[in-house]
């Protein structure tokens, strides 16, 4: 018995009898032809219906939907991996911005870093100010000490409400040490009141400043102080190598309040005592101005005391004269007979005792 043979006419014919052993084979359950083998048939299947049947092609959507599932052609590795790679790159634009970024931030905060490590340790201190006494009379001084300021730097010295202060060199801007600390004195004068004040020493380069408050005692005197010496000049005379010559002046006075004075010599042969003092309203002190002529040659010298006070400055001029040294011949005397041997003696002032010699005997 023939077996039944649904197939049409127009299917036997010979353009169509390789189209139909194809179809025959890709619907065979299981598949018996490997993946790469279906592939392959397919794509003859299309090209075959596209070559029969040209007017009435089908799409590739088309021809799929006559096949199973199975036998649909799968992705081709490049739509596979399309997607993967468009991450790859995406991530790796990603990393680079955040590299560049974070160059950017570590180069800025090192920069920064070294910046601040550059800079002297002491911009980190707290600003320091002491002033002694806390408690001075109108007319007395001041003396200020800071520490922590900036090496070399400026530092402007204020009262109160940003009153300039003038120290005993005349100026309110000082300049630290190198070490960032000062030390500087002050004349308080009837302008400043009596009463608490407040002193600022402010650094210039950081712009900070420290503080410390000063009580002022004392009424205003109407009659500002005045420094007065009892002679406008000095005369220590004439001498030789051993003689020293000392003179006594006085220092008053002769107005209100209270004069803080220190005196110095412009010549290493003035000595000095006291060198420093106070004198109060109506009140004198005597200063020992001396001349050492020991280590001087013969000749005239010059020289000057200084006096500096919170009235002003002043000079004293000063003269001594060195001359040569004298030396007294000794002059001996003789006593005795002959017989019994001689004593003489030295002049008066001479350390040697009198001495006996034996007489001279002839035999």
């Amino acid at each position: 018995m023939q077996p039944f043979d649904d197939m049409l006419p127009e299917e036997r014919e010979p353009q169509y009898e390789e189209l139909t052993t194809l179809l025959q084979q890709s619907y065979r359950k299981p598949p018996s032809e490997a993946l790469h083998r279906q592939e392959q048939i397919l794509a003859r299947v299309r090209d075959r219906l596209g070559i029969t049947d040209g007017e009435n092609a089908f799409n590739q959507e088309d021809v799929g939907g006559l096949f199973p599932a199975y036998l649909k052609p799968l992705p081709s590795v490049s739509h596979r991996t399309g997607w993967f790679s468009r991450l790859v790159i995406q991530i790796a634009a990603v990393l680079i911005i955040v590299l560049l970024l974070g160059s950017f931030l570590f180069l800025t905060q090192f920069r920064t870093s070294s910046t601040i490590l550059s800079q002297p340790s002491h911009t980190r201190g707290v600003l320091s100010l002491q002033v002694t006494p806390p408690t001075v009379a109108l007319g007395g001084m001041l003396t200020l000490r800071g520490s922590n300021f900036y090496p070399s730097g400026r530092v402007g010295l204020t009262r109160d409400a940003s009153i300039p202060i003038v120290d005993t060199g005349g100026t309110s801007i000082i300049h630290a040490d190198k070490t960032g600390s000062f030390s500087d004195t002050v004349w308080v004068d009837p302008s400043w009141g009596s009463g608490p004040h407040i002193i600022r020493a402010e650094d210039a380069h950081s712009h900070r400043s420290a503080s410390f408050q000063v009580t002022i005692t004392g009424p205003v005197s109407l009659r500002p102080p005045h420094l007065v010496s009892s002679t406008e000049s000095i005369d220590l005379g004439n001498g030789d190598q051993t003689t020293n010559s000392t003179q006594m002046i006085a220092l008053s006075n002769d107005g209100g309040g209270q004069i803080t004075w220190r005196a110095t010599a412009t010549e290493s042969w003035l000595l000095i005592s006291p060198a420093s003092g106070t004198i109060s309203s109506d009140q004198s002190i005597h200063v020992t101005i001396a001349g050492d002529r020991s280590n001087l040659k013969v000749g005239s010298y010059n020289g000057s005391v200084i006096f500096t006070s919170n009235t002003g400055r002043s000079s004293i001029p000063v003269k001594m004269n060195v001359t040569p040294l004298q030396l007294t011949p000794a002059v001996f005397s003789f006593t005795g007979d002959g017989s019994k041997g001689v004593s003489y003696a030295l002049p008066s002032g001479s350390s040697s005792p009198c001495s006996t010699v034996d007489p001279v005997r002839r035999g």
